[in-house]
């Protein structure tokens, strides 16, 4: 049972990377890391009824958190996640986006009810999103600062340590440019 379990992990993980090749390889580069301006996208929530474009958030930082409901190490992550959002929910917007192409509705529904995340999640059904950032690897953070501009990214589960220290970036950065 646990063997079944684990090969069609291993294969949603093939089906998604090369996804991600693909249309990584047939589209122009966006260059979405450090330094450089976020691309924009626009996506639905989970909800499935309001739709929620990067460009809006323009003004706010932003923490964008890719990640899917069966990846172990975006589970390990989410107390820290939901923790900052409460902290820094007036300051920082948190969005998370979910890499629906690996990933099914129901299963997302229930992480959200079991890890009781409070931010908006935003579905990724194509996967087109997450090949526009270059996602190689869940979870993958991005943090933007109020220009628009990614201050940093990390990708695999995030530290409290390097968690609070991109937020202290974030602020102070949102801060200066007040």
């Amino acid at each position: 049972m646990r063997r079944g379990w684990l090969l069609t992990g291993l294969g949603v993980l093939l089906v998604l990377a090369l996804v991600i090749a693909f249309r990584t390889l047939h589209q122009p580069s966006a260059r979405p890391f450090a330094g450089n301006p976020a691309p924009n996208f626009t996506l639905h929530t989970v909800e499935g009824g309001s739709a929620v474009s990067l460009s809006a958030l323009r003004g706010k930082p932003v923490v964008l958190n890719f990640w899917a409901s069966w990846c172990g190490p975006c589970n390990e992550e989410q107390p820290l996640l939901n923790q900052a959002a409460t902290q820094y929910g007036g300051q920082v917007q948190f969005i998370g986006v979910n890499v629906t192409v690996g990933d099914n509705v129901s299963h997302v529904q229930a992480f959200i009810r079991q890890h009781s995340v409070t931010y908006p999640v935003l579905l990724d059904p194509r996967g087109t999103v997450s090949t526009l950032y270059q996602v190689s690897a869940l979870p993958t953070t991005l943090f933007i600062d109020s220009s628009g501009r990614i201050v940093d990214r990390v990708t695999g589960a995030l530290t409290q340590t390097a968690l609070d220290q991109e937020m202290k970036r974030l602020t102070a950065s949102s801060t200066a440019a007040g």
